[in-house]
């Protein structure tokens, strides 16, 4: 199976809060139940609503294969590891201002 780089549950406290800026994607503000992190994202928001308040498992992994293999670039439309989320985002990370946790 493949390794979780991250994984753990935040809780929605902001909705665009600069206004909506598109109509199909939020800007979230949210905050880890875990490790008590801060995180801003964009979620196309037509596909998968959300609200304050709301609580979602954040994970993130180097690949979708099961087994752990690297991703080969190409498109493939059998996702294995996608398919155990309701929502699925394929992305570059970029940190651009990290809240550094209590361990």
């Amino acid at each position: 199976m493949t390794e979780f780089l991250f994984e753990d549950i935040f809780t929605v406290t902001r909705l665009d809060p600069d206004g909506r800026k598109f109509d199909r994607v939020s800007h979230i503000e949210a905050r880890s139940d875990q490790l008590d992190m801060y995180m801003q994202l964009d979620v196309a928001t037509d596909v998968y609503p959300m609200h304050p308040g709301d609580k979602f498992t954040m994970v993130l992994v180097s690949t979708l294969n099961l087994d752990g293999t690297p991703d080969t670039g190409l498109f493939t439309q059998v996702v294995p590891l996608a398919s155990y989320f309701v929502y699925t985002r394929v992305d570059l990370v970029i940190l651009s201002n990290i809240e550094c946790c209590k361990l």
